[in-house]
């Protein structure tokens, strides 16, 4: 898993958030996000996982499975998201 890791980032600046992942780098500014969601992603019969999503209101749109994040990274990011968003962006079970 730990190798599963390194093929994702997230960065959170001062100006917005940025993800790497599958060699594309996506950048939303914390003014144009609107949307933070947590949403069960069926993979398979026997596994679902849960994906986050990140919308911005030009239509930009970036989901990363959280399987991918480290499980010591997955609460300071969700608590991270939750303390530089607008109230009502974050949706789901975060």
């Amino acid at each position: 898993m730990p190798l599963l890791t390194r093929l994702m980032q997230i960065k959170l600046d001062q100006e917005g958030v940025a993800v790497r992942f599958r060699g594309r780098t996506s950048r939303i500014p914390w003014t144009e996000l609107v949307s933070v969601s947590v949403i069960a992603n069926g993979t398979g019969r026997s596994r679902n996982t849960s994906l986050l999503v990140l919308e911005g209101n030009k239509g930009q749109r970036m989901e990363m499975p959280l399987l991918l994040v480290r499980l010591s990274d997955r609460q300071r990011l969700l608590s991270a998201l939750e303390q530089r968003t607008a109230p009502g962006t974050l949706h789901g079970d975060l």
